[in-house]
C-alpha cells in the first residue's frame, strides 16, 4: 500500500507547503486523466482507497518520497513529472523538491547537494 502523509513537517512555511501539495495534486490528476483512469481505477492499481487519491488530487495530503516510483509507474510518468513546474523559476522548483523531505532530513539533503556541486565544479576545472 502506498503511504501518504500530511505535510506538517518539512521545509518552508505552511502556505508554501499547501501550494506545493496543490500543485502535486493537479499534476497527479492530469497524469491520471492522460491515462483515461477514474480515481477508483487508479486506487485499485495502487492498492489504496479512492479517498486517498481524491485527497492527494485536492491537495489535502501528499505522496511520500519513497512511494513516488510506484505512482510514476502506475501513471507512466517520470518521477520528476510530479514536482517540476516548467513555469516556475529554478528557485521555486528547488524549494518544491526540498519540501518533499521531512525537516529532520533537510540538512543531510543540503549536504549531499553541496557535495555534488563541489564534485561537479572540480570536474570542470
Amino acid at each position: 500500500m502506498a503511504a501518504i502523509r500530511s505535510n506538517h513537517d518539512g521545509f518552508g512555511n505552511e502556505t508554501d507547503k499547501l501550494e506545493a501539495k496543490k500543485r502535486l495534486g493537479l499534476r497527479l490528476k492530469c497524469a491520471r486523466l492522460d491515462m483515461n483512469l477514474k480515481q477508483e481505477e487508479l486506487a485499485d492499481l495502487m492498492g489504496i482507497s479512492q479517498a486517498v487519491v481524491s485527497n492527494i488530487e485536492n491537495g489535502l495530503t501528499t505522496i511520500d518520497v519513497p512511494n513516488l516510483p510506484l505512482w510514476a509507474t502506475a501513471l507512466n510518468k517520470p518521477i520528476m513529472y510530479f514536482y517540476e513546474d516548467e513555469s516556475a523559476d529554478w528557485q521555486q522548483r528547488a524549494m518544491d523538491i526540498l519540501r518533499m523531505f521531512p525537516e529532520n532530513q533537510i540538512e543531510f539533503v543540503l549536504h549531499m547537494l553541496k557535495s555534488m556541486a563541489l564534485s561537479m565544479h572540480n570536474l570542470k576545472g
